[in-house]
């Protein structure tokens, strides 16, 4: 049974015009975006709206990431690879709780905002890794 392969860096995947790294800087951004629009709404609607955002970033960003950097490791090293890359995911989720209390108690909804500024970052990351990655093509 042949399992389905992930592309590879620079393919084109799917329905999608750009590289995988472009649609993994679009999910970073889209889950970005989601926390950042949740001060400009107080209805229920409005939040379900927010968490949907948040949900199509996940679901662009987080499988395609795990699969480049699997496919950027050696195949000897790979778990090493893989475990830095939880690790920094995990290391994440530790310090973004102090993080952003100490960005809430100077002003509730800058949280919020710093998000969005975030988003706009690892875009721009992403398109220069993309940017790179092409010209040694």
């Amino acid at each position: 049974m042949d399992l389905p392969r992930h592309p590879s860096v620079g393919e084109r995947i799917g329905v999608f015009p750009w590289s995988t790294i472009r649609v993994i800087a679009w999910g970073g951004m889209l889950r970005c975006l989601g926390f950042g629009i949740l001060p400009l709404g107080n209805s229920v609607a409005y939040c379900v709206f927010s968490m949907l955002v948040i949900t199509a970033g996940e679901r662009l960003w987080m499988p395609l990431s795990m699969a480049w950097v699997a496919q950027r490791s050696d195949r000897g090293s790979r778990s090493m690879y893989m475990s830095y890359y939880t690790m920094t995911y995990a290391v994440a989720s530790i310090l973004a709780p102090a993080l952003g209390t100490a960005i809430y108690q100077i002003d509730r909804n800058l949280i919020w905002y710093v998000s969005i500024g975030i988003g706009l970052l690892v875009l721009g990351g992403y398109y220069a890794l993309d940017f790179v990655h092409e010209r040694r093509a």
